[in-house]
């Protein structure tokens, strides 16, 4: 059931990019909240949105990545998280596929 709705979530967050193929997801487990987070991304602006699972629904969440992640772009921007468990932090990295341009967000 948590696949349909993935699948369906995924769908919905591809539809508000202006480009569903340009789309990237990427997730990781907080095993402290024992939530999974996944980050949707449009490759080509970085417009990113942050979705989770909680009270049977997938829920959008804010987070303190900017919107336009990289500036003057050559490539396609990809993202890539790690979450420390233990100091229970989120670090988000993004980087231009040609440019090699590249950046890291610490979120607390």
């Amino acid at each position: 059931m948590k696949k349909i709705v993935l699948l369906f979530a995924i769908y919905f967050a591809s539809l508000s990019f202006s480009n569903a193929q340009n789309t990237r997801i990427i997730s990781y487990f907080d095993n402290n909240y024992n939530k999974s987070y996944y980050l949707v991304w449009d490759i080509k602006s970085g417009k990113n949105v942050q979705y989770y699972w909680a009270d049977g629904k997938w829920t959008a969440m804010e987070i303190n990545l900017p919107q336009t992640p990289l500036t003057g772009v050559t490539g396609n921007i990809m993202f890539e998280v790690y979450y420390d468990q233990k100091y229970k932090k989120s670090y988000y990295i993004a980087w231009d596929t040609k440019g090699g341009k590249k950046y890291s967000v610490l979120l607390v």
